[in-house]
């Protein structure tokens, strides 16, 4: 009966279109940047401000991988991607930090 249903459980959802996709996903590496960075100013032992800046050189390296995976959609979405981070600024912990624009320049060649 179940597999007789037109929407059962076994429907799954369809993706997200791929525009909103890298935006959304540069908007969280933005927020957890900017998190891990506000981590290491606050850090009160060794340990702490460690794990923040390894926390902060792993988000670094999935936000170049993204961006080699996703470039063609990102190239085109940079206008977007600007007024998304400007509009959401307090929402994602403070200004872009200066290692997601110099990954864009350095990936993809745009600047923001």
């Amino acid at each position: 009966m179940l597999l007789s249903q037109p929407h059962s459980l076994l429907t799954l959802p369809s993706p997200p279109a791929l525009p909103s996709l890298p935006v959304q996903l540069y908007l969280g590496l933005v927020r957890l940047m900017n998190r891990a960075a506000a981590d290491a100013v606050g850090a009160m032992t060794d340990e702490q401000l460690g794990r923040a800046e390894a926390a902060g050189a792993l988000l670094q390296s999935w936000l170049r991988s993204c961006l080699r995976r996703y470039a063609e959609a990102t190239a085109g979405l940079v206008g977007r991607l600007r007024e998304e981070l400007g509009a959401h600024r307090e929402a994602l912990g403070g200004p872009v930090p200066d290692a997601f624009v110099e990954a864009l320049r350095e990936v993809l060649g745009v600047s923001l």
